[in-house]
């Protein structure tokens, strides 16, 4: 699907990759063209400068996909500059006699975070499910043993 309006289009896109992924557009030059970074996300900025000079992800400016995991540079609100472990994945989005990337990231803390909790939840399964076997298996031999009594 096309659509005119770039703001709209990258607002819909925002919307469908969730909160902990974050999108940028930008120029084999390493200028940022579009972002779904907002002031007061929690997903911080990675330095587009970076990420375009990254073998793997700028193999988009010439048509191919690239996906890195790697420490990059990211600028926080207050502007400070740190580096994270991320996911990146680079797609070509060809637009006026060029080829841009298109860059999704989000941090390595929080693709491990969901598969933290289904672990947990798992062990709380198995805990309830070891009680209550426990429990019947009381229950049901006392209930063979009494007419033997």
């Amino acid at each position: 699907q096309t659509y005119d309006n770039q703001e709209e289009a990258l607002s819909i896109a925002s919307d469908l990759i969730g909160s902990s992924t974050r999108l940028l557009i930008i120029s084999p030059n390493g200028e940022l063209i579009r972002s779904s970074v907002s002031p007061d996300s929690r997903v911080p900025l990675l330095l587009p400068e970076e990420l375009s000079k990254d073998p793997v992800l700028s193999k988009a400016f010439q048509g191919e996909n690239g996906v890195s995991r790697n420490f990059y540079s990211a600028k926080t609100a207050i502007g400070t500059t740190y580096k994270d472990e991320y996911l990146v994945v680079s797609y070509p989005v060809p637009a006026n006699n060029q080829t841009n990337a298109l860059i999704l990231y989000m941090q390595l803390n929080d693709l491990h975070e969901p598969t933290n909790q289904a672990a947990w939840v798992i062990f709380y399964a198995a805990v309830i499910g070891f009680i209550l076997t426990t429990f019947f298996a009381f229950f049901l031999s006392s209930r063979i043993t009494k007419p033997l009594s």
